[in-house]
């Protein structure tokens, strides 16, 4: 190419635009749609552009809730740091399948992105004015810009639902965005798609005008489509990210590009056809070019004379001067290596032609919504057309100062940072497009404003007739209302221009609406007075509305539904109609409405005869509104939309059971009976004693003194220390120990003192010093040893309990455990207790870890399950005020989450240690004060506040203290989550007293001080969080189970009178807090449960239940209930079957099937085909009439339709019968009709004997003799 510029501006113009041979076609663009960050459509796209909106936003609730759903089934709970900030779309959920035909089983199997990507193509040629009636057979072509790196929906499916793959593989496949629109249209052009990494939209669009300047398609289609599925950071990232999410091109403090996503498609078709078919043109592509970086760099790095190459090729391709260009919409990363190559690259190209300086503008979109990828090129092309449409120039976000490497003063463009009118050079105003790809791909393109010289003359006061229609009423009256905003905002529209846009460009569906008006005025009353009367017909108006669907309703008369020979008679109606108004040339009134009335009855109208020849052309107009519905994997949906009906609930419960019968004590060693002076002295002990004694049995006595001394008769006096116990023992010698009967828990809490009075650990204190003895005395023979307690447990349910003896028992669970020859058991008895079933209990060889006697009666401790019952009533209110115990730890962070998204509430937040302090170890601490910190700040963002309060609560001095504190500053306390607790590993052989003691401190001593300060008000609620541990004891964590077991007996208590008190036994939960340390969760009795399982099934449990109550997954296999012996408490039959019987968590809810079509009822065959239609296409309600194909069937749903009617009809129907019998009506006469027939072909052996008999072929004798034999 020679050079065209030379010193004189005037007389290069002149050789440049000579060039005839380099000058092309011309295409325009027609249609437009799109959906971006903050924008579902494109005029809040351009309302956000024109001020500069930022869109990086946290991640919506809505995609959250979608994608944490992945997660978590994936055991990878996410806090909310993790997710990406970023230009989100929302909703990705959602799309009409009805609108499309396509099932919604078929649906939730699709990539979102075939599915954003299929309406936003349809929306945009209905924008063009072309439907498919208009399209079908066309040589139109689809191009589309994508990639599908990152995660895919596939890989959730092959998680999720791996059945499903079959049906999936249509829905996953990338080439399938872009043909399904060929299919679903008929269009016979190419269907590509194209990856060029962030160049792909604007090569497809470059890719789709120079197939349509090569005859390869008549008109096109060009998109693209950006979602990223799993926004987490470290999948988000590609290298080059800016360190706030923000992209701040050609500004001084740019750093790299923020991420977004977004969808759009544009139609285009050769200026001149555009022109003479009436299409509303946008703006007109001059011309486009696209190179390759080649060696660079580095593969990924920028390559300046490959840019300048490309815009140059472009501007000679185009044919256009390029002085005239005046905006530049720049690729733009705002990266320090990008953004100078690129403004080089431009200067280098316009300097081949002009030393003009500071005369054409730049921006890119990047700066408000951050990196599109491969959509990213057709971003900027629709924001540059709508810029030329508004002739405006719209600010670049974020500029401030002038990348100080890019010398912008002597350059011919400058960083447009306002508002402002668009003054062209020259008569049009021209702009360029660049987009260069990752993968050295580069593409820029010339746009030109379009300026019709088209003028239309409307006659005042002629009639004139809109027809508007849906695929429901619901979607028909969003129309209207649309159709009313854009009548609003517009005073100027040409009526004959939006009547042919409506009637003759648009799609008419079964639901059908008409009005005949005059002018604007009138059509905008008539539309608001149908909306207001629910479409039915007012006084005065010349509209109706009908609907009207093929086919009949068996057994009545149904206005709604046609018949094919009613459409035929109807349209043929229509059509004279029309002729007539042709032919007369006059909007007559009468025959409009006559038309109008046939149209809404379902006749076909041939709407563009009637605007033949009156120069009418499409212009805007509201397009389809779809009625989306969530579709996704129904497994996901189904596992979590209600966590808590997914979520085991058990309850203790005290079962009666039969007294033991009087056994002989058979004891070959030594029984030994310890306990306090008080209880040693009290009527039980002596005679327990005095029993044993008589049946022969060696008794020892053991009585905590001030000292060790023998008091003579197997009775000794020791003192409560670690020697005191070893001294105990050494008393009895050589002997053996057969039985320890330990009374421990040998009294009882009264009086309000008492019950208000520090509890007492004294007998659990004992018990560890006794087992410590017992290994240090290598005591190594198997000892039965008896927990005696007065009312430890809430049996009948009107005891007063005492609930550290709770602690004392549990304890004894893990005892069991870590040593196996010392085998606890607890024996919990009241006042009324008979001697005799006291020695029959110390007797007794059964594996009974906890009996209890009542009244006389005798009672066995077991796990039920709790029935799921529906929350009741609601937890939290506005402006509450609760406090969290051990609120810096993971799990109560978790719950003053959740409370903040419930309400707007104050928390309290205790914590023994400060923030700084929340690391365990110096490599973790830093981390975990930076999560912490997050997640406050998250809480505080959704509207609550956060008041950090350091003290033990434990104390109760110092909580009394606070509490006046926070009375005087935020009222009263509403309710109470405890989630104070510590646990640190050791068997009891290794552990110090006041190390267990430490461990007990927060949830006993912690709980009773809360129980009395709080007392002084009502609560709402108190949540205590306790463990499964106390169920069964824990290995290396006795102390732990003990601890919670406290919480269990007060909420036994406290529930049960009051409901105030609830106390949950939880399993670990996964991956926070003590669930960080699991190693092999198939060891655990429990399974670990998932933070927002929890979380859900708290909410549930607190509104449902009273007292204790226990959540999770029990592990039937393990060992403590595959060996009863070994079980420390009794799981229901009930209970163990259901746990067998492992839940399939992909397993959806089964779907009820409403069925329509006859008011006669419906056939038993009826019945069961619809079923199969439900289960094979996704959808609940369904006339007998339906067309498979027609409300989502295809060829793969097809085949399972035929396996499932297999099942149920053998060899009755086969994959070709769908299409001749395609209706439920239809298949279940075929197969009554096959039936009838099979019976009927069928002879009774009875009436083929007597047949013999009458006709003489068969003689008595031998018609009874075959009649016996059954031949």
């Amino acid at each position: 190419m020679k050079k065209l510029f030379q010193e004189d501006n005037q007389a290069s113009f002149e050789v440049y635009e000579s060039e005839s041979s380099l000058q092309q076609e011309p295409i325009a663009v027609i249609g437009m749609a799109g959906r971006f960050p903050l924008a579902n459509n494109l005029e809040q796209f351009w309302s956000n552009l024109t001020v500069g909106m930022d869109c990086i936003t946290s991640i919506p609730d809505s995609r959250k809730k979608t994608i944490e759903r992945y997660f978590q089934l994936k055991n990878m709970p996410l806090d909310d740091a993790a997710y990406a900030r970023m230009a989100y779309l929302n909703q990705i959920d959602l799309f009409d399948s009805e609108f499309f035909n396509i099932s919604p089983q078929e649906a939730n199997l699709m990539d979102p992105n075939q599915r954003i990507f299929l309406e936003t193509a349809w929306t945009a040629f209905e924008d063009a004015g072309y439907g498919v009636e208009r399209l079908r057979g066309s040589k139109t072509g689809i191009y589309v810009g994508y990639s599908n790196e990152g995660t895919k929906y596939k890989e959730l499916i092959e998680d999720f639902e791996p059945e499903s793959l079959p049906v999936a593989t249509p829905g996953n496949l990338q080439a399938i965005i872009a043909s399904r629109i060929s299919y679903l249209m008929d269009l016979r052009g190419p269907s590509m798609l194209i990856d060029t990494t962030c160049s792909s939209s604007l090569v497809a669009i470059h890719t789709a005008c120079q197939e349509i300047r090569n005859a390869e398609c008549d008109m096109a289609i060009a998109g693209s489509v950006k979602i990223h599925l799993t926004p987490i950071e470290s999948d988000a990232k590609i290298g080059i990210e800016s360190s706030d999410s923000r992209t701040r091109t050609f500004d001084n403090l740019s750093d790299g590009i923020g991420l977004g996503e977004g969808v759009a498609a544009v139609v285009l078709k050769p200026l001149r056809r555009a022109i003479q078919d009436g299409d509303r043109i946008y703006a007109v592509v001059k011309g486009s070019a696209k190179n390759q970086d080649g060696a660079s760099m580095g593969i990924t790095a920028p390559n300046l004379e490959a840019q300048a190459d490309v815009i140059t090729s472009a501007w000679a391709f185009s044919g256009v001067v390029p002085e005239t260009i005046s905006y530049i919409e720049a690729h733009g990363t705002g990266t320090k290596l990008g953004d100078p190559i690129e403004i080089a690259a431009i200067e280098q190209a316009f300097r081949r032609y002009t030393s003009r300086k500071q005369f054409c503008a730049v921006g890119s979109i990047k700066s408000n919504m951050g990196h599109l990828d491969t959509a990213a090129g057709i971003a900027g092309f629709v924001k540059a057309v709508l810029m030329l449409q508004n002739k405006v120039l719209i600010p670049t976000c974020h500029f401030q100062r002038p990348n100080r490497k890019v010398e912008f003063e002597g350059s011919p463009v400058y960083v447009n940072d306002r508002f402002m009118p668009w003054e062209p050079i020259g008569t049009l105003r021209r702009c360029g497009i660049s987009s260069f790809g990752l993968s050295g791909t580069n593409c820029h393109m010339v746009l030109e404003e379009y300026v019709s010289d088209a003028a239309q003359t409307e006659k005042d006061n002629q009639m004139h007739l809109i027809a508007l229609s849906a695929k429901s009423k619901k979607a028909l009256m969003e129309s209207i209302a649309l159709y009313i905003d854009m009548l609003q905002e517009d005073n100027n529209i040409s009526i004959n221009n939006l009547c042919y846009t409506a009637n003759a460009t648009r799609e008419h569906y079964s639901h059908r609406y008409f009005v005949i008006f005059r002018n604007q005025t009138e059509l905008e009353s008539c539309l608001r007075s149908a909306l207001a009367h629910d479409l039915q017909l007012t006084a005065g108006e010349l509209s109706r509305y009908s609907e009207h669907k093929l086919g009949s309703v068996r057994g009545t008369a149904d206005s709604t539904h046609i018949s094919e020979e009613e459409l035929h008679r109807i349209s043929k109606e229509a059509d004279q109609l029309i002729a007539q108004l042709v032919k007369t040339g006059k909007a007559d009134p009468s025959k409009l409405f006559d038309l109008g009335l046939l149209y809404v009855r379902g006749a076909k109208v041939k709407w563009r005869e009637l605007q033949k020849g009156k120069g009418t052309r499409t212009v805007n107009a509201p397009t389809y509104p779809f009625q989306r519905k969530r579709h996704w994997l129904r497994s996901m949906d189904a596992v979590q939309s209600n966590w808590a009906a997914q979520t085991g609930y058990y309850q203790v419960k005290w079962v009666k059971e039969h007294r033991l019968g009087r056994n002989a004590v058979h004891r070959g060693g030594c029984i030994l009976i310890l306990g306090q002076p008080e209880m040693m002295r009290d009527r039980l002990a002596g005679e327990v004693a005095k029993l044993l004694r008589r049946a022969g049995l060696d008794v020892v006595e053991g009585v905590v003194a001030e000292r060790n001394e023998s008091y003579g008769n197997g009775s000794y006096g020791f003192m409560d220390t670690d020697a005191g116990y070893l001294y105990l023992l050494q008393q009895i010698g050589e002997k053996s120990i057969d039985q320890i009967i330990h009374l421990g828990g040998w009294y009882e809490r009264t009086s309000s003192a008492q019950l208000l009075s520090e509890p007492d650990l004294s007998g659990l204190n004992s018990l560890f010093r006794l087992v410590q003895a017992l290994v240090v005395a290598e005591r190594k023979q198997l000892m039965d040893v008896v927990l005696i307690t007065k009312q430890a447990n809430r049996v009948t349910g009107t005891e007063n309990v005492t609930p550290e003896h709770s602690s004392y028992i549990v304890f004894g669970k893990t005892v069991g455990q870590e040593h196996l020859n010392i085998r606890c058991r607890s024996l919990d008895i009241d006042d009324l207790y008979n001697i005799a079933d006291i020695i029959s209990e110390l007797s007794y060889k059964g594996s009974t870890y906890s009996v209890a006697y009542r009244n006389g009666e005798r009672f066995i401790q077991r796990i039920e399950a709790a029935a799921f019952v529906p929350a009741q009533k609601q937890i939290l209110k506005d402006g509450g005020v609760y406090l969290i115990t051990g609120g810096l730890g993971d799990v109560a962070l978790e719950v003053a989450t959740w409370a903040a998204k419930q309400k707007k509430v104050r928390l309290l937040l205790v914590n023994r240690s400060s923030l700084q302090e929340a690391g365990t170890d110096s490599s973790t601490r830093l981390e975990r004060i930076k999560t912490k910190r997050s997640k406050i700040q998250e809480i505080e963002g959704l509207g609550s506040q956060v008041h950090l309060f350091q003290f033990d609560i434990a104390d109760s001095q110092a909580l009394s203290e606070h509490y006046s504190q926070w009375r005087e500053q935020f009222g009263k306390v509403d309710g109470v989550f405890h989630c104070a607790g510590v646990a640190a590993p050791s068997l009891i052989q290794d552990r110090q007293l006041l190390e267990a003691e430490e461990v007990l401190r927060p949830k006993v001593q912690g709980t009773w001080a809360l129980k009395r300060v709080l007392s002084q008000e009502p609560l709402d609620f108190m949540v205590l969080f306790s463990s499964v541990a106390s169920l069964m004891g824990l290995y290396g964590n006795s102390d732990y189970a003990a601890a919670n077991a406290y919480l269990d007996a007060v909420a036994s208590q406290e529930g049960d009178a009051s409901g105030q008190v609830i106390s949950i036994s939880w399993p670990a939960w996964k991956d926070i807090g003590m669930g960080r340390a699991l190693d092999n969760e198939g060891e655990h009795l429990f399974s670990p449960i998932l933070p927002v399982q929890a979380i859900a099934a708290m909410e549930h449990a607190l509104s449902s239940y009273r007292g204790q109550v226990i959540i999770g997954s029990m592990n039937m296999t393990h060992p403590l209930l595959t060996h009863h012996d070994l079980a420390p408490i009794e799981v229901s039959v009930e209970v163990q079957g259901a746990g067998k019987r492992k839940p399939d968590a992909s397993v959806a809810p089964a779907r009820q099937t409403v069925l329509s079509g006859s008011a006669q009822g419906y056939s038993d065959t009826e019945k069961q085909i619809a079923k199969i239609f439900t289960d094979v296409l996704g959808i609940e309600e369904i006339s007998i009439h339906d067309h498979f194909y027609e409300i989502g069937g295809n060829s793969l749903l097809a085949v399972e339709f035929i396996n499932q009617m297999e099942r149920s009809y053998p060899g009755m129907m086969d994959i070709a019968d769908l299409y001749s019998y395609p209706s439920i009506a239809r298949i279940a006469e075929h197969i009554d009709g096959k039936s009838n027939k099979e019976q009927e072909g069928k002879e009774d052996p009875l009436d083929l004997l007597l047949d013999g008999l009458e006709d003489g072929s068969l003689t008595f004798d031998e018609a009874l003799d075959l009649f016996s034999k059954g031949d």
